[in-house]
């Protein structure tokens, strides 16, 4: 009886460290997110996905956006990076943005009501205000008369600033950035349930081998 009482005390032990760690990280663990701390943080906590590092390919906006909103970081549902104000653009540029990055993604995106100017009409993917921008000396400008619907970030591309913003087409790119800042949702019974079913085989396995 002792035998199996602490077999089984092994066994659920497994199980809670493996549910800690899909809760905690949401998967494979790749560099840490950053958090802003301090006065004039927020406490949210950013990370820049490099596509290559995780051996995915380049994504268009709305393909980066559906990544993004799948992620999770300690409890905190991820979404494309939505800068709000200088200090959060400074901190972004200078604490995760490397020489080598550019043509970022960013949560910002433009629909066509109420006019069709370059300037007008952005959003946020979390529906926060727009009103603090950093775009690049000529931009917005729809390039060429293209539409150009969906905000990136310059990383450092020759001689324009870095942290600077850019109007841009669909086209697929290899960076973005998360922020997470919104309480995971509750998973449900059922699902629950099934998760920890299956690694309570997992931990069997584990224990026969």
């Amino acid at each position: 009886m002792n035998r199996i009482y602490v077999t089984l005390t092994g066994l659920w032990s497994k199980i809670v460290f493996l549910l800690m760690v899909f809760s905690f990280s949401g998967g494979v663990a790749y560099s840490s997110p950053i958090q802003w701390s301090g006065n004039e943080g927020n406490g949210h906590w950013y990370e820049v996905v490099r596509l290559q590092e995780r051996n995915l390919q380049d994504m268009t906006w709305e393909a980066a956006c559906n990544y993004a909103s799948g992620l999770t970081y300690g409890g905190f549902q991820g979404h494309l990076v939505t800068i709000t104000s200088e200090g959060e653009d400074t901190f972004i540029v200078g604490n995760l943005v490397e020489d080598s990055d550019s043509w970022i993604w960013l949560g910002g995106y433009q629909t066509p009501e109420g006019g069709n100017e370059p300037d007008e009409n952005w959003h946020w993917v979390t529906g926060e205000t727009w009103s603090y921008t950093n775009w690049d000396w000529d931009e917005p400008n729809d390039y060429l008369g293209v539409e150009e619907s969906y905000l990136m970030m310059w990383g450092y591309e020759g001689d324009i600033a870095p942290g600077t913003w850019n109007d841009t087409s669909n086209d697929p790119k290899s960076i973005l950035i998360v922020e997470y800042d919104q309480p995971t949702p509750a998973p449900e019974p059922a699902s629950l349930l099934l998760l920890s079913s299956g690694l309570i085989v997992f931990a069997y396995r584990l224990r026969k081998d």
